[in-house]
């Protein structure tokens, strides 16, 4: 086995022959200024599609937002509710600016009782993406 790093500045039709590809790019995923890397990778799986991509880059987009990831296994436990291996907590959006009120609604909506773990939306690949907020109690209303 060899590991060999793949060289973003290199035209694709000059890089070897890679059998699987193995990344680590989710800073890189919704980086506007990654664009090219991505696009280079892109192109040479593309001319190369027997390299084996470990976490294609479709898949990992899938899972860099916490509130979509959500969505996700939310839809998941709705479409088969009996069989579901899995149980959804519940979960809601807090966009900065956010009035108390339009929080504290979608709080009761949801039957959110405390305590809450606050999450930044990055799943990965950021500084902060793993930081928490434990929050015991509230200014809320959520009786």
């Amino acid at each position: 086995v060899q590991f060999i790093p793949y060289d973003f500045d290199t035209p694709v039709h000059e890089i070897p022959h890679f059998h699987v590809i193995i990344h680590k790019l989710t800073e890189d995923i919704d980086n506007p200024a990654s664009l090219s890397k991505l696009a280079s990778l892109e192109a040479y799986l593309r001319t190369h599609p027997t390299t084996v991509m470990v976490d294609p880059i479709h898949s990992v987009k899938k899972v860099i937002n916490r509130y979509q990831t959500c969505q996700h296994l939310a839809n998941i436990r709705e479409k088969m509710p009996a069989a579901c291996p899995f149980d959804q907590p519940a979960f809601v959006l807090i966009r900065e600016g956010d009035s108390d009120e339009i929080v504290s609604k979608q709080i009761d909506e949801l039957h959110i009782k405390f305590p809450v773990i606050c999450k930044p939306l990055e799943a990965c690949g950021t500084p902060n993406s793993h930081l928490m907020v434990s929050h015991r109690c509230s200014t809320y209303d959520v009786t």
